[in-house]
C-alpha cells in the first residue's frame, strides 16, 4: 500500500505549548511524525507520514542535568498514559525538549471510538471547559479530567513550601538494636507532597535503611537501600495531592549492623506546637505511644488548591511545586550536587538509586 509523506519546516524558540499546537494541527489531519532533523541552527524539518485517524502530540521541556534514573522516571510517567517518545531536541542550553505522540486509532488516547480513552486537549484557559478523560498540560502538570469540568487543571500554590519537620536542635541517641521511628502530621490546609526523606547519620553508614511515605494509612511510596555515605536524603516523587485533614506519616527504619551502636536524632517537645500547615504532629519510635517527640523523618508540603475533578498524570518540573515562584529557589548551578534540608541547599554526595546506595 502506498504511504503519503509531508515535509514541513519550522523555527526553533517556540514554547512547548506553541509547538504542541503546531504538531496537533497536522495530527488532526492524520499526519504522524516520521523524523525530525536540523536544517540550520534555528530551524527544524519534520517529515510526516499519513497514519490515518487523529494523531495527538505533547511537547515538554526537561532539565539537561537529569540523571538517567530521573529521566527514566519522567518518561515512564508519560509512557504510562500511552505517550510514545518520537524525538528529543535542544530547547535551550540547559533544557532538552521531548516530543511525544499518540495515535487515536490505535489506543492510548486521541479521538478514537473508545469512550474511556484519554483525549489530548491543549490548555488555553482559564476559562476552559473539558469533558471526562480530556488530558492536558498546565504549567509543569499533566492532568486528566475525571468528569466534565471547567475548573483549572493544575493545583495552584498558595504559600511557600515547608518541611513539616520544622527547624530543630535534636539530640543524638544510640542503642545496639534495629529501630523504627516515624513522624505523623495532620494537615490544616490542602496542598500536595513532592518529597520525603531522612538523614543517614555517619554512625549508620552501610546499614540497611527503609523509608516509607503513607497518606491516610495507605502506603504511597517506599524505598530501601544501603547508603555508603552520610547524607541528608530527599526522595522525589510525583506530587500527591492531599486535602485538609489528611494524615501524612514518614517512617524510617534502620537495621543494626553486627553488634554496632545504631544512632538516631530526636527532640523532645518539638511537636507540642503544631508545625506550619498542620493541626497536629506527633512522633513515635519502636511502637511507643505517639507523643510530642520529633524524630528525623521529613516531608515537603506545598499548600494550595487542587480541583477534585482532575487526576495527576505526570509532573515535569522541579520538585518545588507548581512553578508559581513562591517556593524554594533552584539549587546553585556550579557542578556540585545539592540536597535540601530545612529550606536550605546543602552539598551532598552524588546519588545512585540502583538498589544499592542512595
Amino acid at each position: 500500500m502506498p504511504v503519503d509523506y509531508l515535509t514541513v519546516d519550522y523555527q526553533m524558540g517556540q514554547t512547548p505549548q506553541a509547538l504542541s499546537d503546531f504538531y496537533n494541527s497536522y495530527g488532526a489531519q492524520g499526519w504522524a511524525i516520521s523524523s525530525i532533523e536540523a536544517v540550520v541552527h534555528n530551524q527544524r524539518r519534520v517529515v510526516f507520514n499519513m497514519a490515518g485517524g487523529v494523531v495527538q502530540y505533547l511537547v515538554i521541556d526537561y532539565p539537561a542535568g537529569e540523571t538517567p534514573e530521573q529521566l527514566t522516571n519522567d518518561l515512564n510517567g508519560y509512557g504510562a498514559s500511552g505517550w510514545l517518545l518520537k524525538s528529543t531536541d535542544l530547547a535551550k542550553t540547559n533544557l532538552r525538549r521531548a516530543i511525544f505522540m499518540q495515535n487515536g486509532t490505535s489506543g492510548g488516547g486521541g479521538s478514537g471510538t473508545d469512550p474511556n480513552a484519554m483525549h489530548w486537549v491543549p490548555y488555553v484557559g482559564p476559562p476552559q471547559s473539558f469533558v471526562a478523560h480530556d488530558t492536558t498540560r498546565d504549567g509543569d502538570w499533566t492532568m486528566t479530567a475525571n468528569k466534565a469540568t471547567s475548573t483549572r487543571p493544575a493545583p495552584q500554590q498558595s504559600g511557600p513550601e515547608e518541611d513539616l519537620l520544622p527547624t530543630w536542635t535534636p539530640t543524638l541517641q544510640n542503642a545496639r538494636a534495629t529501630y523504627t521511628m516515624w513522624n505523623e502530621w495532620t494537615t490544616s490546609t490542602a496542598g500536595w507532597i513532592d518529597q520525603y526523606g531522612g538523614t543517614v547519620l555517619a554512625g549508620n553508614v552501610n546499614a540497611l535503611h527503609t523509608m516509607t511515605l503513607m497518606v491516610n494509612g495507605v502506603v504511597k511510596d517506599t524505598f530501601t537501600s544501603t547508603p555508603p555515605n552520610a547524607i541528608s536524603y530527599w526522595h522525589d516523587i510525583t506530587p500527591i495531592v492531599v486535602a485538609s485533614g489528611s494524615v501524612i506519616r514518614v517512617t524510617v527504619k534502620v537495621n543494626q549492623v553486627g553488634n554496632n551502636q545504631m544512632y538516631w536524632q530526636e527532640q523532645a517537645g518539638l511537636f507540642a506546637t503544631a508545625p506550619t500547615y498542620c493541626s497536629l504532629a506527633q512522633g513515635s519510635k519502636d511502637g511507643a505511644a505517639a507523643s510530642s517527640i520529633a524524630y528525623d523523618c521529613h516531608v515537603q508540603f506545598i499548600p494550595g488548591v487542587a480541583s477534585p475533578d482532575w487526576d495527576v498524570v505526570a509532573f515535569g518540573g522541579a520538585a518545588a511545586g507548581a512553578g508559581s515562584g513562591t517556593g524554594f529557589p533552584e539549587a546553585p548551578q556550579d557542578s556540585i550536587n545539592y540536597g535540601r534540608m530545612n529550606a536550605a541547599w546543602n552539598p551532598v554526595q552524588p546519588l545512585a538509586l540502583d538498589g544499592g546506595a542512595f
